[in-house]
């Protein structure tokens, strides 16, 4: 549990679709809370979340034979359900709606090239989901840009959203994206870096001492190798 109070509070910069999904659950936990919040109701947000997303996946699979409907989603369960992922659900880690939208994301994208007959609501529904996965966090930004394609791609298909919408759709997932890489700010650059030399390059150094003095630090930080910001 978590004591809420302005006293504990800490702006942290940061822009985040990740609180849509915490302001629910606080909304939720409201009348129990008594001025704590468990954790236990963000995860049940994210577990429904989840399971909304299951049961899109197997709408979409209903135009497919008997066996294939049997074994995507029986793939998904075993892939996507174990303890690589259904843990983090019960965190405040910003990945974790970052691996929830990217599901919605996926399965709009996938609805979207997929039928024959495409209209503004599902280009609608792409645009949303792809707009609360890249601004879930500034690491995973620029995995949306490559869905702008599918806004472009008509495939011949008689009934299909106009260049104007499009030109929208494009424009609005560019710049989330550029305020999203505008607005990180600084010390969240500087955590990166740290990540990326501590935790994910000296680890791999066979003189991780002399590597730092070569960059012009002090060769005791190589305490720190292999340990993350967090």
């Amino acid at each position: 549990e978590y004591h809420q109070s302005p006293a504990y509070r800490w702006d942290s910069g940061l822009l985040t679709s990740a609180v849509l999904p915490l302001r629910v659950a606080m909304a939720a936990a409201k009348p129990f809370s008594r001025g704590r919040f468990d954790l236990r109701w963000l995860g049940a947000v994210y577990a429904l979340l989840f399971l909304l997303a299951f049961a899109m996946i197997q709408r979409l699979t209903r135009g497919l034979g008997a066996v294939a409907r049997v074994l995507v989603p029986a793939f998904v369960v075993l892939v996507f359900c174990g303890a690589s992922y259904v843990p983090w659900f019960n965190s405040f880690y910003f990945d974790t709606a970052s691996y929830v939208f990217l599901w919605f994301a996926m399965l709009a994208f996938l609805r979207l090239m997929l039928r024959e007959s495409v209209t503004t609501w599902d280009c609608v529904a792409a645009l949303g989901s792809a707009l609360l996965f890249e601004t879930s966090k500034s690491q995973h930004t620029a995995l949306a840009l490559p869905l702008i394609s599918c806004f472009w791609l008509r495939l011949g298909r008689a009934r299909f959203p106009g260049i104007p919408w499009r030109i929208c759709a494009t424009a609005a997932v560019v710049a989330a994206a550029v305020v999203m890489f505008a607005t990180a700010p600084p010390w969240y650059q500087t955590v990166n870096s740290y990540n990326a030399l501590f935790y994910q390059s000296l680890p791999h150094s066979q003189d991780p001492a002399g590597d730092i003095a070569q960059l012009g630090m002090d060769p005791g930080m190589v305490r720190y190798v292999g340990k993350h910001a967090f």
